[in-house]
């Protein structure tokens, strides 16, 4: 469940390259023309407005929940209020509930919601992590999880992170500097269990760069950098396990490889990192299984940063799909648990990669200021690509997806002021 994060500026340079497909899927040579192929792209509804977002900063909006009963949108409104903006996909509906905080500042609100249809805020007040559960349509009372610091040079990474887990429990990864080096930080992850968050303390002294994934059986992984390695953790039967360094490739302190490296489990059997690095210009995808690491790599010969999105289905099959700033072209493959799909390539920007199972995935791609267009993975091919939004000017976008198999999509539009109209839309896949 993942929503992603895209440079203004960035998208504006893109705006002079036109959109043109490379490679989409397997097409057929000559001979007797073939019946008629069902057309398996995603039928998108119509877009509403649903609020305003920010058009500056790190956080712009996210989707969460995908397996649960209702997925969230949670955005940060900019000008237009102090409050976060937040509201709930039910029955086909986005909804806005009430919010539960109070106070002149609040952001980077995250939104987990249970499979008994409970649901938990977790969001930043000054330095303070606050809380709050709803039950039974009833807010409980807002608490503290515990401090952070958070600085302009900062951009994602210090920000909490929360995930579910086992179906129930709401877990939240979060860092505080030491006393004596503010450049290091020791690393807490906070459970709520029974209505009552207990932490506890991951490693000290670290470089911060965390992680955290959850899964239905109720186990964790957890991430991190120290020194020039990523450390990873499992939490398994009530605790969590000693860590161990692994032999991952990754640029550390890259400005932005360091923020978008992914984290995906779908039980606790293993852990998918993908990174990358400009030593060998690759995305390196590595898999965890407890005891080694295995690692795919590739190649795409980039002295920049790759831009890449990641998730991972239920049933371990997972997608990867990221843009090469160099040549402006985004890529994207499907692992479905046994072996990779075929590459798709295509000129424009990646902003998202969603997948339902090894049969049924999707990337958002824009190309240029105002086009925006999903393309889908169906029945082992990539499908033609597909217009979501041709008209106005797009300054982010995100994706996501649903328990009932329907995506999710939302973008801003940009404007004059400091927050831009909001819309979302949802889809019905083609298989």
């Amino acid at each position: 469940m993942v929503s992603r994060l895209m440079n203004n500026s960035f998208l504006r340079i893109l705006s002079v390259f036109g959109f043109s497909l490379l490679l989409a899927c397997g097409g057929g040579g000559g001979g007797t023309s073939a019946p008629p192929q069902p057309d398996l792209r995603t039928t998108w509804g119509a877009a509403v407005q649903i609020g305003y977002a920010s058009n500056s900063g790190a956080f712009r909006f996210r989707f969460a929940n995908p397996e649960t009963l209702n997925p969230t949108l949670t955005w940060n409104q900019g000008g237009y209020s102090g409050y976060p903006g937040f509201s709930e996909y039910i029955n086909g509906v986005w909804t806005k509930p009430s919010f539960p905080f109070s106070g002149t500042s609040f952001s980077n609100l995250q939104a987990i919601g249970d499979v008994q249809g409970n649901l938990t805020l977790i969001g930043l007040s000054a330095s303070d992590i606050k809380s709050a559960t709803r039950k039974g349509g009833v807010w409980g009372p807002v608490t503290t999880i515990g401090s952070t610091t958070i600085t302009a040079l900062d951009w994602m990474e210090a920000y909490p992170k929360a995930v579910l887990v086992g179906g129930s429990e709401v877990f939240v990864i979060w860092r505080k500097p030491q006393s004596d080096n503010v450049y290091k930080y020791d690393i807490f992850v906070s459970r709520l269990v029974s209505d009552q968050w207990v932490t506890d303390v991951i490693d000290t002294g670290t470089d911060g760069f965390f992680r955290l994934s959850g899964n239905p059986d109720g186990t964790a992984f957890a991430t991190w950098y120290k020194g020039d390695k990523i450390f990873i953790s499992r939490f398994s039967s009530g605790a969590w396990e000693a860590s161990k360094a692994l032999n991952v490739v990754a640029d550390a302190f890259n400005s932005m490889s360091a923020y978008r490296y992914y984290l995906l489990s779908a039980d606790g059997t293993k852990a998918i990192l993908v990174t990358s690095t400009q030593l060998d210009g690759g995305l390196h995808i590595s898999s965890y299984d407890g005891s080694q690491i295995q690692e795919t790599v590739f190649s795409q010969n980039a002295t920049a940063d790759l831009f890449f999105s990641a998730d991972i289905a239920s049933d371990g099959a997972f997608v990867v799909a990221w843009t090469n700033p160099l040549n402006k072209a985004t890529y994207a493959r499907v692992f479905d648990g046994s072996q990779w799909g075929t590459l798709f390539q295509s000129s424009g920007y990646q902003v998202g990669a969603q997948i339902m199972d090894k049969n049924t995935a999707i990337i958002e791609m824009q190309s240029g200021d105002s086009l925006v267009v999903s393309v889908d993975w169906a029945a082992g091919s990539w499908m033609t690509p597909k217009a979501l939004i041709t008209s106005s000017s797009v300054s982010n976008a995100a994706l996501g997806r649903t328990k009932q198999r329907q995506w999710l999509a939302s973008w801003s539009l940009s404007s004059t002021s400091s927050s831009d109209p909001l819309f979302v839309i949802d889809g019905n896949p083609g298989r």
